[in-house]
């Protein structure tokens, strides 16, 4: 069981009334994920700062500016792999109708704690989302597949795991009873789309089998 406790409050910047607001994501086996960010910020939703720690180790990352690439997300799950790896989900926005899920796998080093694969999916926001699922005590995540019909902004829509850019639309999809988890609105999106599955292997991301 993931809890996430969200405190709001912060420094009110005179320019703009933006806020500084946190909350964190206690995950499995110890890890707890310190989310800052900044309200009032139109179109963006991003992280300014993570803060990642365990009883033994910890790390940090910071969001340089709004416009920076990929963006800092908004961490919102943090799932156990093994006692030692974590794979974190969350998602930011430049706006425009558009969201990108993100899936960090997290290794614990000695006193650090290391993202060693990230996962980002962009798509339209009525089609945003990443299915989770344990198979065979292994988690993997998966991305849905482009629709027939007509979606906003197609040429956006992206997918890169490390620094490859994948050619989503070629990869192979299977049909599939997960849910999508949809932030910000939805915990659980209905979907008949069929999904595209990479598992979450030791320290990095690799097209799963059906």
């Amino acid at each position: 069981m993931v809890a996430v406790v969200i405190a709001l409050g912060g420094v009110v910047h005179a320019d703009d009334e933006r806020k500084s607001a946190s909350y964190t994501v206690a995950g499995e086996h110890g890890i707890f994920v310190e989310v800052t960010y900044q309200t009032l910020t139109g179109t963006y939703h991003e992280a300014t700062r993570l803060e990642l720690h365990t009883a033994k180790a910890r790390s940090s990352r910071e969001q340089p500016d709004l416009e920076t690439l990929p963006q800092l997300p908004l961490i919102e799950k943090a799932l156990a792999i093994d006692p030692d790896h974590w794979l974190l989900i969350g998602w930011s926005s430049t706006g425009g109708g558009m969201e990108t899920m993100v899936a960090w796998i997290v290794a614990a080093s000695g006193a650090k704690l290391r993202v060693t694969d990230e996962l980002y999916w962009t798509s339209d926001r009525a089609h945003s989302g990443l299915a989770i699922e344990s198979q065979m005590g292994k988690l993997r995540v998966g991305i849905p597949e482009l629709p027939d019909d007509a979606v906003h902004d197609r040429e956006d829509w992206a997918l890169r795991i490390g620094n490859k850019a994948i050619a989503f639309p070629k990869l192979k999809y299977v049909t599939s009873a997960s849910k999508l988890f949809a932030p910000p609105l939805e915990e659980a999106r209905e979907s008949k789309a069929r999904i595209a599955w990479f598992a979450a292997t030791g320290e990095k991301f690799v097209a799963s089998a059906p």
